[in-house]
């Protein structure tokens, strides 16, 4: 935001959101960068390296992730055998409509 030209509507709509009180986007990018240690770069409204920026919101999604995973009785042998946050890859398989059938079945124990 702080290199873009003033006079662009994305700047602008940012701007108005984040002056406006209440429940807004700019209210959760707050809270986000809140959660992350960052707080001084939104409060500020300085530049930040991006790749800093992604890295610390991607290890804060998978530790809330794991606490949310950990506080499920339910999800005992699931939290044993998936350990990170991640996309499964057969999910980024390309299938036809009956092997992602045979995929859904093994996945809820339902085959035949």
């Amino acid at each position: 935001m702080q290199c873009m030209d003033s006079t662009r509507l994305t700047k602008f709509v940012f701007q108005w959101d984040r002056n406006q009180s209440g429940n807004r986007w700019s209210t959760d990018i707050k809270t986000i960068f809140d959660a992350i240690g960052l707080e001084s770069v939104y409060t500020n409204n300085s530049m930040c390296n991006e790749n800093q920026l992604l890295e610390k919101i991607h290890l804060y999604e998978n530790q809330k992730w794991k606490d949310e995973v950990a506080n499920k009785p339910k999800l005992r042998l699931y939290n044993n055998i998936k350990t990170n946050m991640v996309v499964e890859e057969y999910i980024k398989r390309s299938l036809t409509r009956v092997e992602r059938s045979h995929m859904a079945q093994l996945r809820s124990g339902t085959q035949k």
